[in-house]
């Protein structure tokens, strides 16, 4: 599952080794970092790592039940009517976003 949002972008996968885990992956620290701090927030302990050789570099497990509960409180803070425009200002990540979105769009027909 790949998700946007105003903390970041991740990608998340079922941990191929530890049952009712997942494997929460970015491209950028800062994203990584702000789940862990989310986590924490909801008095569950989630330590990210760095993984040199991996396609997505900055990782984390997660409790699978944890991390559905941070799911539904951002959906609960969504107060924007425009995605772009709440994400809006990073040039690096503006370029990024634009490029999801226009490859979306596209392929929308």
């Amino acid at each position: 599952m790949w998700l946007f949002s105003r903390s970041g972008f991740v990608s998340v996968v079922a941990h191929r080794e530890q049952k009712g885990m997942l494997l929460v992956r970015s491209r950028f620290e800062e994203d990584i970092a702000a789940v862990c701090e989310r986590m924490a927030a909801a008095g569950v302990s989630v330590a990210p790592f760095e993984d040199l050789h991996a396609d997505y570099r900055y990782r984390a497990v997660c409790p699978k039940e944890a991390f559905s509960e941070l799911l539904a409180e951002m959906v609960n803070e969504i107060d924007y009517d425009n995605f772009k425009s709440a994400v809006h200002g990073n040039p690096v990540r503006d370029r990024a976003y634009m490029g999801c979105w226009s490859a979306m769009y596209a392929a929308q027909g």
